[in-house]
């Protein structure tokens, strides 16, 4: 292995020698020196070693070389370029570079051309024009073998011309350039350069500076201050040699006069123009940064001039509530953009009716307050007002806060107790005041308890406000009282309530129906409950509307129907039944609606709505009934035109006059009075023959009438 790696090594560094070898070099090359100025230079680039091909390159100064009148550039040879310079000047001075360069590298070599040469320009001078407040460059370049000297002068006034030194503003570069710092009215004037070498002839040029004066404006105050609903003035004095356009901008937009409630008014002066920006009736959005642009030939310049429109303050901002506390809050806002003298913080109760507004009062340097002698667990809303000199600004937004919350401090109120039966007693009740809530309600704890025991406590949420308990003692004495709760704790329990099992139980619900229905009356049938421990008494019918219109009525135990009159028609009732006996009265059955028709002469099925399709309801039948009563109207009588029409082409003109007259047979409607009127379907496919039926249906009215009972 240790001598694969030497013949590696080897063969490595031969190679690596043998690169080298491809590189091109150059042997050097110098230009003839001369004090005389020769007619023609000739130089040679050789490559001494190297592998071709070869690309030769020539430069001056760093410049690439091309052929041409004066300059020819020539490959003699793969290895071999020369360069000539034909009728050689000041102006060929310089550095000359050849290079060479193939796949392997390249080569450089340069030689310095120094002829003895009088001065000849590079860059002559020439008039220049200046502005005001820049710099100003005036180039004087020129060659020439030894080394050019450059002199600038300036002529004051109407002397001759005195050198100029680089002293202040100005500086003279080893270039023959004159640079002049921000230029004045005083730099405007004769400049002369002179460039020698001590070959003869030295060369001079005379050139003419003007200076302009560009655009300035005064730096008078930039503050601007209005009244709302005042004509505010901004003035712009501008000076700067003329024509001089002087215009005004808002948001970087161009204000146009008479556009808007704005106008300008300028006024020309010796030294410039005076702009006046004048803004009619002053609001809000005036209040802004208003530019005042002046330009002229020579330059632009601006100015800003702020508008304030004084005004009642803006809203407070960021209205928070820092610390939430069951009887106070801590809030802070943001200011306002401008400056105030005072706050005043507003606050009310969210969901009280009638609720009192309060307010307190804050220093304009403070932004922060403690809301003191609030009521626990309640919602607030709140705003802040600014004010200063104007008055009050817009209030902030409006935030809602809710304290935190505390036990209720009073207890369920109404608390009363109702024996239902031998065994159940039902309790209901009435939450706490709002006020005393101090939270959210969320729930009830109530007890009961019989005499000489303690309490049994159970727990029921929230919306319930009633409570059977079953399975008691009949005959027995208990005690009730609650407590309500919210996420705190709870709250002081109500007044103790008594109430006694029944010793037997009240009657069981009748069953109750709708046998007749007219435009005015709704008839009711029910049976007698069955009660084993005490006979009915009486029984209880209420009944009312949808809109509110609740009525009562008790019937003695010895009716099972009746006929409840002057109703409205075409209105839904609904009714339901309770009966009574000594220990009470018994549940109500479950409500009954009945629907009354709108008139005698053409009702509708006495069915309840529950059992009424939607396609029996008068608001369905009588448009359907209409439409297709017009629909077959007009079917017959353009079957009978068109019909006629036929005939009348088909018939001799003698026939049309003969008419054919005949009456259709038509049984008569069966009628009867009020009193045999039953409750019959319409539906029904035997009406008429079970009408005559005696006792096959419940008569709807009899010959004596009552108000609401028959």
């Amino acid at each position: 292995m240790l001598s694969t790696a030497l013949v590696a090594l080897v063969v490595a560094t031969n190679f690596a020698m043998l690169e080298c070898s491809d590189v091109p070099r150059i042997q050097p090359f110098n230009f003839p020196k001369t004090e005389q100025m020769p007619k023609k230079v000739i130089v040679h680039c050789a490559v001494l070693e190297g592998r071709e091909p070869f690309k030769f390159t020539w430069l001056k100064d760093g410049v690439t070389l091309v052929s041409g009148r004066k300059l020819q550039v020539k490959i003699l040879s793969e290895a071999l370029s020369s360069l000539t310079i034909l009728d050689v000047g000041a102006e060929d001075i310089g550095n000359y570079t050849c290079t060479v360069s193939n796949s392997a590298g390249s080569d450089r070599f340069t030689s310095e051309l120094l002829v003895t040469a009088a001065p000849v320009w590079l860059s002559e001078p020439k008039d220049t024009d200046a502005v005001q407040g820049r710099d100003l460059i005036l180039a004087c370049n020129a060659a020439g073998f030894p080394k050019p000297r450059f002199t600038w002068k300036m002529q004051i006034g109407s002397r001759e011309f005195v050198a100029l030194h680089p002293v202040g503003r100005r500086k003279i570069h080893d270039n023959g350039t004159l640079v002049i710092e921000s230029v004045e009215s005083d730099d405007e004037g004769l400049y002369q350069c002179d460039v020698s070498n001590g070959v003869a002839p030295p060369i001079s040029k005379t050139i003419k500076v003007s200076v302009h004066v560009p655009p300035r404006i005064s730096k008078t105050s930039s503050d601007v201050s209005v009244k709302r609903g005042d004509i505010a003035k901004i003035a712009c004095e501008a000076t700067g040699q003329h024509p001089l356009v002087v215009t005004w901008e808002k948001d970087n937009t161009l204000l146009l006069p008479s556009v808007d409630r704005y106008e300008t008014h300028e006024e020309m002066t010796t030294t410039g123009v005076t702009s006046v920006l004048v803004i009619h009736n002053s609001v809000r959005r005036d209040a802004t940064a208003y530019v005042c642009v002046a330009k002229n030939d020579y330059g632009q310049t601006k100015h800003s001039f702020r508008l304030t429109v004084l005004e009642p303050p803006e809203s407070p901002g960021d209205v928070t509530v820092t610390e939430r506390r069951s009887r106070y809050v801590s809030v802070k806002w943001s200011p306002p953009k401008k400056p105030v003298s005072r706050y005043v913080f507003r606050y009310w109760r969210k969901s009280s009716r009638g609720s009192v507004l309060q307010e307190q009062e804050v220093d304009g340097m403070r932004t922060s307050l403690m809301v003191t002698n609030l009521h626990p667990g309640t919602e607030y809303l709140a705003l802040v007002l600014a004010e200063n000199s104007v008055g009050f600004g817009d209030p902030s937004d409006t935030v809602v806060f809710q304290t935190a919350a505390e036990e209720p401090s009073g207890p369920p109120m109404n608390v009363q107790c109702e024996a239902l039966d031998t065994r159940n007693i039902k309790v209901s009740w009435e939450p706490p005041p709002a006020d005393q809530l101090n939270g959210e309600l969320k729930g009830y704890y109530i007890g009961h308890k019989m005499e000489g025991t303690p309490f049994v406590h159970d727990t029921v949420n929230r919306d319930t406000e009633q409570r059977t308990f079953r399975g008691l003692q009949a005959a027995s004495v208990y005690r009730f009282m609650l407590k309500a709760f919210n996420e705190v704790g709870s709250g002081p329990p109500s007044e103790e309530v008594s109430c006694a099992t029944l010793n037997g139980d009240p009657p069981s619900v009748p069953n109750l129906r709708v046998t007749g229905i007219t435009s005015s009356s709704v008839s009711l049938h029910w049976n007698s409950p069955s009660s084993a421990a005490s006979p009915v008494i009486q029984y209880e019918i209420q009944y009312g509307t949808d809109d509110g219109d609740k009525r009562q009525l008790h019937i003695p135990a010895t009716k099972e129907a009746v006929t409840l009159t002057e109703l409205r028609s075409g209105t839904r009732y609904n009714f339901r039944m309770a009966a009574f006996n000594l220990y009470g009265r018994g549940d109500f059955s479950h409500d009954m609606p009945a629907v009354t028709h709108l008139s005698d002469g053409g009702s509708f099925p006495s069915l309840v709505d529950e059992e009424m399709p939607f396609y029996y309801r008068t608001y369905f039948v009588v448009p359907v009934v209409a439409s297709f009563t017009v629909i077959i109207t007009a079917i017959v009588i353009a079957w009978a035109c068109l019909k006629r029409a036929t005939i009348m082409q088909s018939t001799p003109l003698v026939s049309q006059y003969a008419r054919t007259s005949y009456v259709p047979t038509m049984d008569p409607r069966h009628s009867q009075t009020m009193e045999e009127a039953y409750d019959i379907p319409w539906n029904s496919p035997t009406t008429r023959n079970s009408m005559r039926k005696e006792g096959s249906y419940t008569r709807l009215k009899s010959n004596s009438r009552q108000r609401n009972v028959v």
